[in-house]
Order: structure tokens, then sequence, then C-alpha cells
């Protein structure tokens, strides 16, 4: 962006230094947006947001170098500052120069936080606003609304909603500064704006980072008004709200003191700023409806401790009082006598005491917008959640019963002033409006188009209705009485509903039809149209009733007026079902109230026309083929109609007795069906406002008023309509828009017409309905036809006044005119620029001029050259004469021609200036002199010219005595002409090969250029304005477009090595009345002048001097750097994501200017010599710094350092714009600028595989989009006339280049010269079935494009027969500039007639005809002088006259005729066993072709069998193309479609002549029948089964037996149920299967359906929908054929089997008696290894599958007692396998039997073996003791023992706790440490210890 290098000059000028009154941007994204901060006294401060708006964000923008600003920022959305706020209550007109300039509250004076900081989004490009925003809440989002505006060409402009998206909403926020968008809004949500809409039809992709690189349909081409402007709601980005505090009351009840809760404490809030609205927060935080009022002063008593908040400003939309802002928590400047308080209340009364409502903008008192009147004001309420509840409740408080629609959308027109209630949610039994929930007063996020209205029940609601203008009272146009005057009904969305309400309005039964376009007359002028967009839903008792716009808004003319035809009883009504046209569909007729079809046993256009007469329409197009539109509801009720086509209604027709069907076959497959004529009017038309008769704007006379045309789609074609209607010749009649012949007044009849050229009325076009258009009168389409003899456009073009050839004013001289005319530089295209530089023998466009410098005296004569750029001269162009209102002005078109194209191996001036010097040229990745022998003018000529210069001054040959044998001498021996492009264009000894004397050095001095640049008014020499030398005066270039690359090309131009800035907006000064000479420059960096880039035209520009570009040129060479480069994220280290290193980090390099030739540089230096491509977003995008931006290379540098670019991270990118490269590397470079191809194996040259040589090896292309157009480029390449046919399949074998693929969807436009300009994807990356190996992609696939070439040609223009009695004679005509002419028969001889017949497919003339005898015909051309030698293929091949009006030379011989020989047919049948079979041929310009077998039916087939004499069609199918057909045969026709009552395949239904691709790739084949068809009901049968059950199923169709296919239909199992039912089975679950398992060997049957779609409730096969039609190309075979079980008790329902269990049955259905065995993958099998299906259908046993043991679960072993400790298994998460064994312990303290562990088993059926039945019971303690002796003894041993135990017992409790503490921890500690095989161990190591000298717990319990 010019943004950055603005920032780079001014960062030169002024160093670091800041100054008083400086701003910058902090904490976005780029350089221009982020936070706005102010440098006062030494110090950086923010600027508080208090009213914050976009003019002071301008004034920051222009500050700091942008023109512009996109976006004022509130809210600190780009983070909070730290430190001062020094500016606050900013006030900027705009105009300011400075923020230092606008009035604020003063430096330092403020009263906000920093949750306040203001910021800018600056723009210098393509500058956006939002108009009319505000920022909201919107479902927990920040988000800010407005209008879309757009800056362009000084003016703001809205954009047009057409099209308008949530994509396109996306790309807007994101431009804006947004994280994204909320939504898209469409229709003027926000306001309507004024004066110019720029954008119309924008089309955005979504990831595209400002509006202007979407799609659009060009700026200020719109048919858009202001009530269309889009609108977008943005989502700010995401940032973190303060969070919500607890609240609180102090003293009580619902009033008292405000306390908030904060570090634990309760606080107070400071009354400074508190307001009502504040208040309202705080009772809805505490769950009060809202607040009744706040004190100040502590009128609630004075708190204690901290003041917690203080200057509390409330939004009205926070959750909380702490989110509002404020000073900071804990920050105030208060004492506790300010504490604030608040009174709540749940009574809306209380809270709203003034609170009242009314209705507004309407006449009626019971109707209009809801207002409510608050704060002594009148305000609206917001339609958002809007509904009859709602609307109930405001009806009620204004006295009505009810509400009878609730309105939204400000149905009653938007109101003014505040937007009181939104969110309005009412029970219904509320009293008043303001006892309902929403969201408070005053809160919303809402506009006055969304104004909520309502209409209230009254007794009388009616509207009185009358029918008038027709024949009866039941009959005529519906007016209604309103306001004391009757009034008409609109016809938009007028339809059988709306009139059903009407006529039993007025006290008919029922409706007959409702019509349109004012059916019984228009209302008078002074009626007014009452009601519009009517729609009921046939139910109401009143049109009131139905929903309608507001009564008297409309957008209609009474040319629109609504009818209707009530029923008189006696007429019963008819209705179309079916079809979304309500102008078409089946026909149902009402009997006694209650629908039925017609049955169409003799249904004919009469009866047709009758049906389309009762409805409204001027008759019928056509009578509807057999279910076209479905089947119809309720009986067949009506059989035998049959009218005369005169009957107003239906039932007037003959007709059997209602409900009494006399015909047996007569079912709802033959329902009866129309298709009314809803065009095919007979339309007069007038040419008005042109100053002749055949020029002017078009008018249509339609229900008794002229109406206009609008010009969408307004083209040629629908001029030579209009021309040829009137009487003129159609040959150069043209079409003319944007009311060129004045705009009209009145209807627009037509839209959107579209006709082919040919049809005789402008109606039978393609068009809209009348009057339904989107247009004004400002598009009123005109024609200019043609009254006298055409030119013969042959033309002559010249450039004038320029001063040189190749320069100057277009200038055209029309062939047999003497004058030259100029050109309109309005209509003047870069394609019609490349046809006159083309024709004037220059290879190139330097530059075009829309207002060329060169200008002329004169008006333009030539209003548009209308060339495509394929021309090879002006006179193939549609040229345009300027017409008596021509929009042209004053525009004169200008050109500047070239021979300069950029070569692949560019040359340089060296050793001189930069026009003059030794030439070298760069090859090899080395420069290289050129040898002087030989060498002069001519030589030197191309070497300047190579350069851009215009010529050379002389030819230099030096001789130096200091020779660097390092050069290399690459060229020697040149010898130009000197027009070649380039130098090695001419004849030269070779690369290399020069024995030239190195002394001797090719040299040129080149004139100097035409265009010479200087810098004006800068500080230095390398500074200042660019200025350009033109036509003798020196002038300025426009900044639009102004970048780095222009100003490489101008410094280098200037001579100066590098650029240091490219800056714009007139930083130097300069002369206010300086021409602009350039503008929208585009240089790619490697031109040698400025005017070889592209630019805008010399003159043509938009801008002002205030906008001439400057440049800052660097004095010194670019600083020599080394750059590490390498490649991420590709398959191979030859591709990848360009990353450089700088500073310690890896970093990404931005796209912008990078080219190939840049990656060349790129891969040459990373060691690849060789080409290079750049691909787009073919590897993941970085992260992380992007390093590197604006790149430019000339291609000739060693490495990238050597290049131009940017400081080292200064960019204006994203990631998505990150480089990706593919080198290619080891192969030779091509052996010249073509990319050759060739065809290989096949059977002669012209056919075979197509290859193409890319880095010296042969490749193929992919099948893929392969078609005619590029078989067509390939042949012409290889020097044939045409391609044959393209084949997308390898039908030639293996291509012999190992099959390496180079290109894949390869798409051409036809006008390529070669292969390689089409369209395709990247070079060695394919899609067809490839694989990476050694760095290509080689495949096996057989899908590889082929093509077949001729030099036969294609029949120049169509030959028809017109006149006779047949298709074999008749008079010639043949069309020319794509219009009918006829053969004068003067000279016309059998010769011509013979070559004539040919051409046509006959076998040759039975006679030639002159004399008109078939007649003269209606033309006003003639081919004359016809002389055939009788063996051309086509009649223009023979010699003739010029094409020519008719003259009287051709009197005499009047129109020339031919009888051709019609004995041999132009239809045939090749490759069949009999005369009667085969592969259907057709015989089309000479050559006998096949016919693609997609869309090929039994009709098709009946046709072609009559065609050729046979009665009847035994059966048709397909054949392989390529094993029918010689590799030359052409498929000639595609989706051939047939009724089956044509006489020839001519007359039936097909695509163009020339197949470019046959899906199927297979043909049609049919084996005719002598017999007639059988005609009945399709039969039924079951063939080739095991029982009359089942089998295959064989249908009979038009006497012909055939399959039905089961490939592509998902629901087989209702088709077999219809099948089955129909059949006479009683059955509901029958089986249906493709037969491929079954030998099909002999069923030569057609397939007659291969997509045929049953619901399973049909009572007939015919009652399905069948859509083989559509699906016939699917390559169903026999193998296919669709099998069905009728008897369910005959085979068993398929079992659900899945691994590991296994079966050896792999079938579908399982016949009785199957014996079925199952296995186990792995694990043991349980439940019995086989099943047997017996009779009934089930299988036996009967318990269910058997299943597969693979272990036992661990879940089995813990109990209460038990666990597991087996350190194997215990943190198994799965069951343990079979075999194996673990342990278990007792979990308290017991044992079981005295053992510690015991070990349990998984057996093979997955029990566990060894569970104890016992429970473990606890362990007993023993101690050893006891006495002996006397009683003495026994007393003293008793007290010894005593003594004794006492000691013991004490030392081992003593013992027994140290020990249990012990071992307690240590071993827990060891089991919780060591590995689980270790405490395994130590298990076994403590299950050995006895059982004695254990302790009495278990040592270790796991739980």
């Amino acid at each position: 962006m010019r943004c950055l290098l603005l920032a780079c000059l001014l960062a030169l000028i002024n160093g670091n230094s800041q100054y008083e009154g400086d701003v910058r941007l902090v904490g976005g994204v780029g350089p221009f947006e982020g936070r706005v901060e102010f440098y006062h006294s030494g110090e950086w401060g923010s600027v508080c947001d208090d009213r914050w708006d976009l003019a002071d964000a301008t004034v920051v923008c222009r500050q700091l170098g942008y023109p512009y600003a996109a976006l004022a920022v509130s809210n600190g959305n780009y983070g909070q500052a730290q430190g001062s706020i020094w500016l606050d209550e900013v006030s900027c007109n705009g105009t300011e120069s400075r923020l230092s300039e606008c009035n604020s509250s003063g430096i330092g004076q403020h009263d906000c936080s920093h949750w306040e900081d203001a910021g800018v989004v600056c723009s210098d490009d393509f500058v956006l606003r939002l108009v009319n925003s505000q920022q909201i809440l919107k479902e927990g989002q920040n988000v800010s609304e407005g209008r879309l505006e757009v800056y362009h060409g000084g003016i703001w402009g809205t954009i047009c909603d057409d099209a308008w998206t949530f994509q396109d909403a996306q790309v807007a926020c994101r431009q804006l500064g947004f994280s994204g968008a909320f939504e898209h809004t469409t229709r003027a949500q926000f306001g309507q704006g004024v004066g110019q809409i720029w954008m119309d039809q924008v089309y955005c992709l979504g990831d595209e980072t400002d509006l202007s690189q979407c799609a659009f349909a060009g700026w200020g081409n719109e048919d858009c008004s202001h009530y269309e402007d889009a609108g977008v709601i943005c989502v700010y980005p995401n940032i973190t709200l303060p969070p919500v505090l607890p609240l609180r009351l102090a003293g009580g009840g619902s009033s008292g003191r405000v306390e908030v809760f904060y570090n634990d404490t309760w606080g107070t809030v400071c009354d400074d700023l508190f307001t009502l609205k504040d208040a309202q927060i705080a009772c809805r935080q505490l769950g009060y409806v809202g607040a009744v009022s706040f004190s100040q002063n502590a009128a609630y008593g004075s708190g204690q401790g901290p003041i917690w908040l203080d200057n509390v400003r409330c939004r009205g939309l926070e959750a909380g009082l702490s989110q509002c802002v404020n000073n900071g928590i804990g920050v105030h400047n208060c004492y506790h006598y300010e504490d604030v308080g608040v009174e709540c209340s749940d009574d809306s009364s209380a809270v709203f005491p003034e609170f009242r409502i009314r209705l507004a903008g309407s006449d009626n008192s019971w109707e209009g917008r809801v207002e409510v009147f608050y704060n002594d004001t009148w305000g609206t309420v917001c339609d958002d959640a809007w509904d009859i509840q709602d609307a109930n409740v405001v009806c009620q408080e204004l006295g009505y019963r009810a509400a009878y629609r609730a309105t939204q959308r400000a149905n009653f027109g938007a109101g003014t002033g505040p937007i009181w209630l939104d969110d309005v949610q009412c029970l219904g039994t509320e009293k008043n409006l303001s006892d309902c929930s929403s969201v408070g007063l005053g809160l919303h996020n809402c506009f006055h188009s969304e104004d909520a209205g309502v209409v209230c029940e009254r007794t009388e609601v009616s509207l009185p209705t009358r029918l008038v203008g027709g024949a009866g009272s039941h009959e005529g146009r519906v007016e209604v009485f309103y306001n004391e005057t009757w009034g008409t009904v609109c016809d938009d969305a007028w339809n059988f509903l709306d009139a059903t309400v009407v006529c039993k309005q007025i006290g008919f039964s029922r409706a007959i039809s409702a019509l349109s376009y004012a059916a019984f007359g228009i209302g008078t002028a002074s009626q007014p149209i009452w009601l519009d967009q009517v729609r009921c839903n046939g139910t109401e008792a009143d049109l009131l009733l139905c929903s309608h716009e507001q009564i008297g808004t409309h957008d209609c003319q009474h040319t629109e007026d609504a009818s209707v035809v009530c029923s008189q009883q006696d007429i019963p009504a008819v209705r179309l079902t079916g079809s979304a046209n309500e102008w078409e569909g089946t026909v149902e007729i009402e009997n006694k109230g209650v629908w039925g079809t017609v049955c169409a046993e003799e249904w004919t256009s009469a009866e047709a026309d009758v049906v389309c007469y009762q409805l409204g329409y001027p008759g019928a197009s056509r009578t509807a083929r057999e279910g076209e539109f479905g089947q119809g509801s309720g009986d067949v009720v009506l059989g035998n109609v049959i009218c005369q086509g005169y009957e107003s209604y239906l039932s007037e027709c003959s007709h059997d007795p209602f409900g009494f069907i006399s015909n047996p076959s007569c079912s709802h497959r033959m329902d009866a069906g129309v298709v009314c004529n809803n065009n095919g009017l007979d339309v007069p038309v007038r040419l008005v406002g042109g100053n002749t008769s055949y020029s002017g704007r078009v008018e249509v006379y339609y229900s008794e008023m002229w109406g206009t045309v609008c010009d969408d789609y307004w083209s040629q074609a629908d001029a030579r309509v209009v021309c040829t209607m009137l009487g003129y010749s159609s040959i150069g009649a043209r079409a003319v828009g944007s009311a060129t012949f004045g705009s009209a007044t009145g209807p627009i009849w037509l839209d959107d017409v579209q006709c082919d050229g040919y049809e005789e009325e402008l109606a039978d076009c393609v068009r809209s309905d009348f009057s339904e258009h989107n247009c004004r009168h400002t598009e009123d389409a005109g024609v200019i036809c043609l009254s006298n003899s055409p030119v013969d456009y042959t033309h002559s073009v010249r450039l004038s006044d320029g001063g040189v050839d190749y320069d100057g004013r277009v200038e055209v001289q029309l062939s047999g005119e003497s004058t030259w005319g100029t050109v309109c530089g309005y209509r003047f295209t870069y394609a019609d620029a490349i046809i006159v530089c083309k024709q004037l023998g220059y290879q190139a466009v330097s530059q075009f001029s829309t207002n060329t410098v060169f200008r002329s005296n004169s008006d333009p004569t030539i209003e548009s050259l209308g060339c495509v750029g394929n021309e090879d001269e002006i006179s193939e162009c549609d040229i345009q004469r300027s017409g008596s209102s021509s929009t042209c002005g004053s525009s004169q078109a200008g050109v500047a021609c070239t021979q300069y194209v950029p070569s692949r191996y560019p040359v340089r001036l060296t050793a001189g200036t930069y026009r003059d010097g030794t030439v070298e040229v760069f090859y090899q990745g080395k420069w290289g002199t050129v040898c002087a022998d030989q060498w002069n003018t001519p030589d030197a000529d191309v070497i300047c010219k190579q350069m851009g210069f215009p010529g050379s001054s002389r030819a230099v040959t030096s001789s130096s005595q200091y020779v660097d044998y390092s050069v290399p001498v690459w060229l020697g021996g040149v010898s130009c002409g000197g027009n070649e492009l380039h130098i090695t264009d001419c004849p030269n000894d070779g690369w290399g090969s020069s024995s030239c004397d190195y002394y001797l050095q090719a040299g040129v001095t080149c004139e100097p250029e035409r265009y010479p640049i200087r810098l004006t008014g800068g500080a230095s020499d390398n500074m200042g304005t660019v200025e350009i030398y033109v036509n003798g005066t020196w002038g300025l270039v426009c900044d639009d477009s102004w970048g780095i690359a222009d100003g490489l090309v101008a410094c280098r131009q200037l001579g100066y090595p590098s650029v240091s800035a490219a800056f714009s907006e007139n930083r130097i000064s300069h002369g206010g009345t300086t021409p602009i000479f350039m503008d929208d420059l585009a240089c790619v960096g490697d031109e040698m002048l400025l005017s070889n880039c592209q630019f805008s035209g010399f003159g043509n520009h938009n801008c002002v001097v205030q906008e001439a570009a400057g440049l800052n040129c660097s004095t010194e060479p670019k600083p020599r750097e080394t750059i590490v480069a390498r490649l991420v994220g590709g398959q191979n280290k030859y591709q990848g994501r360009l990353e450089v290193y700088h500073y310690g980090v890896w970093g990404t390099v931005c796209d912008d200017f990078f080219q190939e030739r840049t990656a060349e540089v790129v891969c040459r230096h990373l060691g690849y010599e060789g080409p290079a491509e750049v691909l787009v977003s073919a590897f993941p995008s970085g992260n992380g710094t992007i390093w590197l931006d604006d790149v430019i290379c000339t291609g000739t540098e060693a490495q990238l350092g050597d290049c131009f670019h940017l400081p080292w991270g200064n960019h204006n990118c994203r990631h998505y714009e990150d480089v990706d490269i593919q080198c290619y590397f080891g192969v030779p470079k091509p052996a010249d600028e073509t990319y050759q191809v060739r065809v290989v194996d096949g059977p002669a040259p012209e056919m075979g595989v197509v290859e193409i040589f890319y880095h010296g090896r042969w490749g193929s292309i992919c099948g893929s989009s392969w078609g005619q157009l590029e078989a067509n480029v390939v042949c012409t390449q290889l020097g044939y006339l045409r391609a044959l046919e393209a084949v997308s399949s390898e039908v030639f074998g293996v291509s012999e280049a190992d099959n390496l693929i180079w290109l894949n969807s390869v798409t051409c436009s036809g006008t390529e010269t070669e292969l390689v300009q089409c369209s395709h994807g990247l070079w060695g990356v394919t899609s067809c079935s490839s694989y990476w190996y050694w760095d290509y992609y080689y495949s096996y696939s057989n899908n590889l494009a082929s093509v077949i070439c001729t030099n036969d040609p294609i029949n120049p223009d169509p030959v028809r027969l017109a006149g006779g009695p047949d298709h074999t004679q008749g008079r010639v005509e043949i069309s020319y500039d794509e219009q009918w002419g006829t053969v004068c028969g003067n000279s016309w001889t059998i010769k011509d007639a013979n070559v004539l017949c040919r051409s046509l497919g006959y076998y040759n003339a039975e006679s030639a005809v002159s004399d008109s005898q078939f007649g003269a015909g209606n033309f006003s051309f003639i081919l004359d002088s016809v002389n055939c030698l009788g063996d051309e293929r086509f009649i223009q091949d023979c010699p003739h006259s010029p094409w020519s009006y008719i003259s009287s030379s051709c009197s005499s011989g009047g129109v020339a005729g031919v009888k051709c020989n019609g004995t041999m047919t132009s239809i045939r049948l090749v490759h069949g066993t009999t005369p009667d079979s085969g592969v259907v041929q057709v015989l089309h310009q000479g050559v006998w072709g096949t016919i693609c077998s997609g869309g090929f039916g039994y009709f098709d087939a009946k046709v072609i069998c009559a065609d050729l004499g046979y009665p009847g069609v035994l059966s048709w199918g397909t054949a392989p193309h390529a094993l029918t057909s010689n590799t030359t045969t052409p498929i000639w026709l595609n989706y051939l479609s047939c009724t089956g009552s044509e006489s020839s395949i001519n007359q039936c239904y097909k695509r163009d002549w020339g197949v470019s691709y046959c899906y199927s790739e297979s043909v049609a084949v049919v084996n005719c029948s002598n017999t007639a068809p059988e005609e009945g009901d399709i039969q039924i049968a079951l063939m080739d089964g095991t029982s009359d059950t089942n089998g295959r199923v064989e249908i009979k169709l038009h006497g012909i037996w055939g399959t039905v296919c089961s490939s592509y239909y998902s629901g087989q199992q209702n088709l077999a149920k219809v099948i089955c039912h129909e059949l006479g089975f009683d059955t509901q679950n029958p089986l249906a299967l493709a037969r491929e398992s079954y030998d099909v060997t002999g069923v030569d049957q057609p397939i007659h359906y291969t997509a045929i779609y049953c619901t399973g409730e049909e009572s007939s096969l015919s009652e399905c929908y069948n859509d083989t039609e559509f699906y016939s190309y699917q390559q169903c075979t026999h193998k296919n054929d669709l099998y069905v079980e009728c008897d369910t008790t005959q085979h068993c329902p398929t079992l659900d089997v899945t691994p590991p269990l296994m079966t050896n049955f792999d079938g579908t259905v399982a016949p009785l008696g199957l014996l079925i065995t199952f296995s186990c993958s792995e694990g043991t099998l349980v439940g019995g290894s086989q099943m047997v299906c017996v009779a009934g259908g089930t299988w036996y046993p009967s318990g269910g599958l058997p299943h597969c043991v693979t272990g036992c679960p661990l879940s089995g072993l813990h109990t209460s007692n038990l666990t597991l400790i087996d350190g194997a298994f215990m943190a198994m998460d799965r069951d343990v396998p079979i075999g194996h064994t673990v342990k278990l312990t007792c979990v308290t303290g017991a044992t079981f039997k005295n053992e510690l562990f015991f070990a349990v088993t998984c057996n093979s059926t997955g029990q566990w073996e060894g569970l104890p039945t016992d429970t473990c019971v606890p362990k007993k303690v023993k101690l050893a003791g006891g006495l002996s002796g006397g009683v003495i003894g026994g007393i003293v041993a008793s007290i010894v023992t005593v003594v004794f135990v006492l000691i013991v017992v004490v030392v081992v409790i003593g013992l027994l706790y140290a020990r249990s503490w012990l071992r307690s921890g240590r071993v827990n500690f060891l089991y919780r440490s060591l590995p689980a095989k270790e405490v395994s161990e130590s298990m076994e190591e403590l299950n050995n210890t006895p059982a004695d000298t254990q302790d009495d717990e278990p040592i270790l319990s796991i739980n």
C-alpha cells in the first residue's frame, strides 16, 4: 500500500523526532489503524472517545498522511493505554490539517477512563464508511451497524443490495477494521442515501481484503434506487468486558444506597454524573423492572469503607453497573456524603408513570404505527419479536376488542424521534403495553424502518367489493369501496385463492379464474388503486382479511388491475396442478365441490385451447406429454371430452356424464394436461424519438397502451427482430440502450428480452411477463435499422496527429467512403486497440486512451468498433456508426502500438548510459556479449525496440584492449531484418557457438525515448514530482495505483540505480494548471521506460493536480546483501512456501509484484537452474513474521539479495499472500519458446494421444475437461484444418513417455494458436490417478486426452430446402451472416444441384429447377453466378459472385431450386447381423456419423425404423463407439429426443450437430421389425427363477420384452413391492437385488428402465416415476438386471454378521435349505457353529447368532471382599485372555482358609474358574505361655506370669505399633514407586512366608 511508502518517506525526512501535537496509531494490525495517541510535553497520551466521529478520524488520518478515514473507533477497541488522557470532547469539522487545531475540552481536561480510548482506521485506496451508524449489543456481541458508502471519484455513494450477501458484508466489515460481519442488510434498513449509487451486483468470494477486489457491475453501472441501499452489521474485535460485580441496596427493600462488592468488601458509588439511565441498569441487575428514581448526596445515609465507583455513565445495554464506563475500581474524588441511592420497582406504571400509546401514520383510527409517549416525547416501537399478542395488548389498551394484524417493517411509514421500546414480548393478558417485557425504555438496536404497527379489529371490518366491465355480474375488474371511493386491486401476486375470496364475498360459490393485466379494461385515471400484494389462503370471508399492503400503498398502474370470473353454478371450474408455473399442469375440474382429473383419451389441441381460454390465456401452446406434470388428485371424473375449439368453458364441450368413464383404460396415467400460451401475443411495435423513420426508442402496444422495452439483455438479435417487424432489413440492425432516444413515460411493458434473431414477433422471444421488470425509463431500449444497402465492410484504419505512425488518434475509413472518421472513446476497449495495432502490423498495445490528447475538432462518426480481440482486422468487428443521440460526446479514441514484447532473454547496455553502450544478453543465468561481426543498423534497431526505444540512431562496433574473458560471447553472426521482436528472433550462429574475437563487441546508441520524464520541485535532482513529455507539453502522472514498481521503472529511465520511495498527494508543489497525462499505471518492474508500462492512455484520467505522483530515486546502487532462503511445506525440496532468514528468525515473503522471473532467481539461488513457477495457495500459509514485500527482480540476478525489495518487515500483507514456488531442475530448457505438441500411438499421423513438450520431456495431458475446443487448438497447431473428434479416454493405447502427465484441466476458448495459451493447471501436478515418484507425477490412468484431426472443412453455412411438397425438393436457401437468403437461378445447372443435394445427404439431384418454381421467398440478398464442377462438398465451395442484394440481372433466372433423389436415405444401420439391425448412422455434411446413446430410447428407435421403412422396433440398445466405428467416424448427435410421431429424426429435438463429448462413450443400436408394435398396458413377468415367485424382472413395453436395471436405484424394495403386488403376490417385504451373480448369457432384450422410482403404494408399475430418459447415459448391462423374490416364506432374512464372527455365505438372499457355518477370526465360538434356513423363511436354531469369546471380564473379580493384586492385569481396560491366571486377596483383615492369596483362571468359555464359594474369615492371634507347679508355686507362678505377661504385652504392643507403622509406610511407598514386575515379585516373596509369621492384617490391599 502507498501508505507504507509514505510512512517511510516521512521517516526519512523527520527521523525519529516527535513534536508537540504529533499523533500516532498504536495497537492495530497495520500502520493504518490503531488507538490514537497525542504527543504533549514529551509524553504520549490517549484521546477520549466522547463525541468522537468520522470528521475527527479524518483529521487524524490526514495528519498521518492518509487521505481518508474509513472508520472512527470507540470503547478502547485497540486496547487500553497507560498514562495520560490528553484530549476529550474533540470536535473537528474535518478540514483541519492537525488534530491540535480542532476544538476540545483542553489538553489534560477530561472525565474519561482508558476504557474510552479512541481509535481510527485510515485508508488511501478504496474507502468505505458506515452512515447512520451506532454501536449496540446484539446477541451478546458488541457490534456497529449502518448504511455502507464508498468513496470514489471524489464523491461518496451507496452500494445497491442486488445480490448483496453475507460474504460481501464479511469483506466490507473486515475492510472497516472489524473482526467480521454479524449480518448483511438490504432495502435501506439504515435509511436511504442520496446522490450517487456507486456499486451494484457485488460478488465476493469472502477472502478478499477489501470490497474493490470483489466482482461488481462497474463504477456507477447500476439499475437501482436508494431504497435498495445495502448495509452491514459488523462485529468489533473480541474485547474483554469488565466483570459484573455484585450489587445491593443498603437499608433493605427496593430502595436504598447502592453498594458494590469488590475485593471482599462492600463499597459505595459516587453520585457524580449519575443519571436515571444508570439507575435503570442498577435496578435491572437487581431483578426489578426498572428504576423509579435515584437520589444524590447520601439520601439513604452515608456509607462506610471504600468508594468503589465514580463518574458512572451507562449506555443502557450493560449487564451490570460495573460494566458501565467509570473511572476504574477505587478511582474517585468523592466523599461518602456523595453516595448515590436508587428506588427500584416491579410496577411498570410506577417505573413509567407518563407512559401512554397512540396509533399514527394512517387515516383510520383503528390502524397505524404504534407510538409511545415517554419523557415528554413521542417515539416508536421496534418490530423485533413483534407479534399478534403484542398487538392485542395495544388494541385492547386503545379500547378495541382485539388485534386483527401485527405489522412490521414500518408498514404505516417510518416514524421520527426516539425508538422507545424493542424486543417487546407480551403474554396477551397485560392491561398496558408498559406491563410487557422489553429490553427497557430507550434501549434498542433498530432503525425507524423497523417501526411496528397494528390493525385492530372492528365489528364493521369489511371492504365492499364489486365486479366491473364483464358480460355479467359474475365477472369483471375487481373494485373495492374505501374512503367513500371505489378503487381497483393490483394484480401483483394475484391468484386463484384471491379470486375465490372475492367470488364468495359477492355471493358466488367459487371462482373459475383469476385474471391479470386489466383483462376487463383498466380503471379510470382518477380511480385510486386501493390494494396491492393481496395474498389470501382462500378461507377468508372478506378481501380485507387477506394479507396485503397498507390500503392505498402500491407500485402499480391501472394496466395491472386484477379481475375474476366467478362460477354461475352451471360452469364447473378448472385448474392446473403439478407445476410451479400457473399456466401449465395437469387439468382438474370441479364437480359438486369435488376436484378430479380429465381423461386424455381424445385430448387434442382444441380441448387444450378451451381449458386455457377458461383460465384467461389466449390459447394453448401444446398438450402435455403423458405424466409430464404427475398424477392429479381425486378420481378421473370426466372422459370422452371433444371440443370444437371455440368454447369458452370446458364443460361446454361434448363429454360423458361426470363420474362416468366409458373407457376402462382411463386412469391417472392418462390424466390430461396443457401448457397455455403465456407469450405469443400479437404485439405491434413502433420507433419513437429518432430523426429518421428507421431509428428510435422501441415501443410496444399492449392492453390498449403503448409502453417501452427495458434494455436489460438488449442485443443486436433483438434489434433484428424489431427491424424485421417494421419492414426494414435485419442486416446491420443495431441495438442501443440507456434511453438513447430519450426517456418515455407510461408503462414499461417488456424486460429481459432475449431473441435468437429469427422470431417473427418480439413477443415470441424469451422475455419477462408483461409489466414485470426492475427498470426505469432511463433504461429504455432503442434500435437503428438500415434502410439502404449495407456497405462492404472492408475498412482501413490509421493513427493521426501523433507525429509517428504507431501512435495517435484512431481513425477509420469505411469501405466505399472517401472520408476518415474518428472513433468514440467512450466505448473504446483494449480489445479494439489490439485489433487496430494488429491491422497496422504491430505486435502489441503500449497504451490506449478513451480520451486521447491527439484530438480532432470534429465529433466521432464511429460509435464503437466492437472487437472481441481475436479478429485479424477491424472489418471482422461489429462496427457501429454514431447515431443521432450518440452517448459519445467529444471523447476520442487513441492508441500507441509497439513492437515491445518482453523476451525470455533480456538485453541490457553496459559501459554507457541507459540508452547507449555495449549490448549484453542474458542466457543460462549469465550476461554475455554479442559479436559485432556483420553488426549493422537493423540489428541495432531490434535491440533498441526490444528495450522499448523507438529505434537506433547508430550501430556501434567497439574494440577494447581490456577484455573480461569470464564474460561469454553469447551470440554471433546476427543478421536482423529490423522487424523482429527480439534479438534472438534474428538469424545467428547459435548460443555460444560464435568464433568471434573477444575484442569485437556490438553496441548501440538508441534514439531518445518518445516520452521522456523528469523530476521537478524537489530538494535535489533525484527527488520530485514526476512529469512526462507528451505532444510538446510536460504533464503530470496521477498517483492512482502509483507504487514501488512504477517508481523503479521511472528511476531506471532517469539513470538512477534504484528507488527509495514512490509517494503521492503532491508532496512537492507544482503548478496548479499542469495537465495530467498518465493514470492507473501498472508497471511490472522490468520495463525500461515508463511509457512501456500499462496505463489508462495519455490524457485519460479522473484525477486532480493534488494527486500528482512523486518519486525519490536512490543515487547509490542497492547494497549487496546475501539472503538465506528455503522452501518449506512442499512435497519435495524443489517446491514449497518461500521463507527467508533475518535477525535469527525465518519469515515469509509477500506475493505483491512477485513474478515468475523472481521465482527463477530464487530457484537459481537454491541451486536449481531452470524454469520456475509461482503457485497460488499451493502450500499451507506461514505464521509469524512477514519479512519481505514488493520483491522485484529482472530475472538476471544471481540471488534474491540482488533484487529490489521494501525494507525488512515493511509490508501490507497477510499470510494468505505468502509466495509459493515450484522449481524445475536437471532438465534442459525448452528448445524454443513454443510448447510443441504431437499425437502418438494412433493408426495414422493425424490421430492419437496428445503430448506436449516441456522442460525437455514429452508428457501427456489428463482428459478431464478435454473437449472439441481443446482438440481444435491442438490440430490447428499441428497444421490441420480442425479436429474431427476430441477423445477423452486413451483409445489409442499407452503413451510412450512413461505416461508422464504434464497438464490437467486444460480449457481453451478456441481462439488460441498454441495449446499452452489455454487455461490449465500446474505443470506436473495432476489429479488423474497420478502418484509422485522422483519429483514427477506418473500415472496409470487411461483418461488421457486424444484427438482425431482432419483437413476436411465444416460446412461454412447452413443450407435448406423450402417451399416444396416434401423434404426432398424445394427452393434453395442458404444462411449468410445469420440471415437466410436465396440462390439466383441464372446459370443454375444439374452440377450445382448435385453438390447441393449431396451436402444435404441425398444421393444426387434428380433435376435442377429455376424460375422460382418453389416461390421466390422474401429475402433481401442472394447468391449469384454459382458454377460448380460437381465434385465440391458444399455449394459455398463452388465459384460464385459475392453476396449481394437482389438485382435485375437475377430476374431472368428467378430463384434456384432442386429436386433431390430421395431413394438414398440419410440414415442407415451398420455392423448388424441382419439388414434391419445395427449401429445407427446419419449422414451430415457428406460424412456418416453415429448417435450418442445418451437419452436414446424407444421413441427414437421407432422414428429411425419408420424412416427406414420398418413398422416396428424389436429392440434397441448401445454399443461402445470405439468398437463399432472407424476412428474417423464422428458422433454427430447427442440427446436425441423423439415423441414417436415424427417421420424423420430431423423433426425430433436434438442438440446441435457435432458432439464435443459423449458422456456414455457408446452409440445407439437398433433392431427394427417388420411387425407393427403391440400397444397396451405394461406387462410384467419373472424369468429364469427357481419358482414362479422369483426371477429376473422383464416388462413388455411397446410390444417388446426388456429388463429393468437396478444399479442406479436406491429404493429397490419399493420397486419390488409394486412389481410383486401387480403380479398378484400379497407380500410386504419382497427382496430386490442386482443379478450380478447369475449367468446372463443369451439375455439380449433391451433394458427398458434404468431409473424408475416407486413409493411402494402404487397399484401398477406404470404409476411409478420413470426418469430413464434422463439417466439413460448410466451404463447398465444385463449383469445389473433387477431380480425379485416375491414369496417372503421362500428365503430367510439377511444375517448381521460382524467381525470377529465369520460365515461361509456372502450372498444377499438365503434360499430354503441353505446351511451356514460360523467361525471366529479370533477367540472361541460359543452358541453353535451352524444355522439352516427352514420353511417359513426362518433360521434354525432360533436362539440368535453365535458369538466369539476372546477372554474373561475383569469386572467379575471385584467384590466387597476380594480384590485383584496381579500387577500384569491391574491396569488393563479389556478382558483377560483365555487361559491366563490372576491372583486375588482378601480386602479386610481376613483370609480364605488361612491363605493370603489364591488364583483364578479364565477358561475357554469366558468364565472364571477357581472363584471361592466361601467368604474371607477373620484371622486369630496366637500368644504362647502357661503355668505349672503346686498352689503356692501356682500362685507365685501366676503372679510372675501376670507380671511377665504385662511386661511382654507392653513390649509386644509397642513393637506391633512400630512395625505396623513402618510397614504400612514403607511398603505402600514401595508399591507406589516400584514397577509392576517388582511389586509382583514382592507378592511372590510374601506369599511364601509361613502363615504363623504373618500379621493379622493384610500386608497389601489394592482398592
